[in-house]
């Protein structure tokens, strides 16, 4: 008698995993210290565990195919499945914290490989907190297509920080994701809806689809169909929230100065620096140009501010800030600040000058 009748896992008559054996909690903490296989690097992605019949052996690996499509939290994995079909030429993986979720995305995808020999052997899924180790599968501007459907809408003001759209984590998908790159949002909470909205729209590097565009696009129609929520809030006659925006180059020139920074005089340690008046006129001397001068008055500000180089305050990447840099064309960089600063300015520079 053939396994999969014997196997009360497996249904009968789809020949596919039980998803009631499968059952978790809807969503996870991501503060928690789960143990799993993390790639140090994105080379070091094994692409022959996830796609073995693309990639025959993991010593022989194709530079040329990499992972394009992300669903982050993907959860069952429906959108998956039909982006498999829609994009047949398109690598993409699910990220899921969740193992047994995760556990049933992969019978499923294996069940399926096996139905339909020559589907689906463009999807994986893989078990990994996304808002930590994003740049350890994804190089810079690898990405052509983020989803983020349905997340945890993490209710209380004070874990508001750990909504996986944030103004913080968005440049790190600006970072993976390509110029030209759409990220992809939607929930049946209207207050985040209008969260994940604004953490966009106030963020350098992306910009808002025009309603021709959204039209346009196939995927727009899986968003509510094709997932487990968004069918569960299309039984229910539940409302959705979408926001669908698209990786840019910024433009610095729509960043304008409130404020001066002028050499207030020479000393051993080095040039010091001060504020002029903010009614003042932006203005240096001949022989230090600056390409562009940016305001740190408000929290906004200084978010914009760190953005433009790759990084936000606190830990950084300094290959990440030099690349970013390189990008936007900054010629100059001012540094203000203590020792660590300095030490930060140290690494950057000797990241520069550092032969390739």
């Amino acid at each position: 008698m053939p396994e999969n009748e014997t196997n009360p896992y497996i249904s009968k008559s789809t020949r596919l995993p039980r998803k009631r054996f499968y059952r978790a909690r809807a969503h996870s903490n991501p503060l928690s210290d789960s143990h799993f296989p993390v790639p140090i690097s994105p080379c070091h992605a094994d692409y022959f565990l996830h796609f073995p019949q693309l990639f025959p052996s993991s010593d022989q690996v194709d530079n040329s195919k990499k992972i394009q499509f992300a669903d982050i939290g993907c959860g069952f994995g429906g959108l998956l499945i039909s982006l498999s079909t829609l994009f047949p030429d398109t690598l993409m993986i699910g990220m899921e914290l969740r193992d047994k979720v995760t556990e049933y995305v992969k019978e499923r995808i294996l069940a399926l490989r096996v139905a339909h020999p020559s589907q689906y052997q463009n999807v994986s899924v893989v078990r990994t907190n996304s808002m930590k180790y994003i740049p350890n599968y994804f190089e810079k501007g690898q990405l052509s297509k983020m989803f983020f459907l349905f997340p945890d809408p993490h209710f209380k003001e004070k874990n508001h920080w750990r909504r996986v759209i944030s103004p913080h984590l968005l440049d790190e998908y600006a970072y993976v994701l390509g110029v030209g790159g759409i990220i992809y949002t939607i929930t049946d909470v209207e207050e985040l809806g209008e969260w994940m909205k604004a953490c966009l729209e106030g963020h350098p590097l992306f910009e808002a689809l025009t309603d021709e565009e959204l039209e346009a696009d196939p995927v727009m129609k899986l968003l509510n169909s094709a997932t487990e929520e968004g069918q569960k809030v299309a039984r229910n006659g539940g409302q959705t929230f979408q926001a669908v925006f698209r990786r840019i180059v910024i433009s610095l020139e729509i960043i304008t100065p409130s404020q001066k920074i002028v050499v207030h005089k020479e000393s051993p340690r080095g040039i010091h620096f001060r504020r002029a008046g903010p009614r003042q006129k932006v203005y240096f001397d001949a022989y230090e140009p600056l390409s562009h001068v940016w305001r740190h008055q408000s929290p906004r500000d200084r978010l914009h501010a760190f953005t433009i180089i790759g990084t936000s305050q606190g830990g950084h990447d300094t290959s990440k800030i030099v690349d970013s840099n390189q990008d936007c064309g900054i010629n100059q960089v001012y540094i203000i600040g203590g020792d660590g600063t300095r030490k930060g300015a140290a690494a950057i520079f000797q990241d520069i000058t550092s032969p390739i």
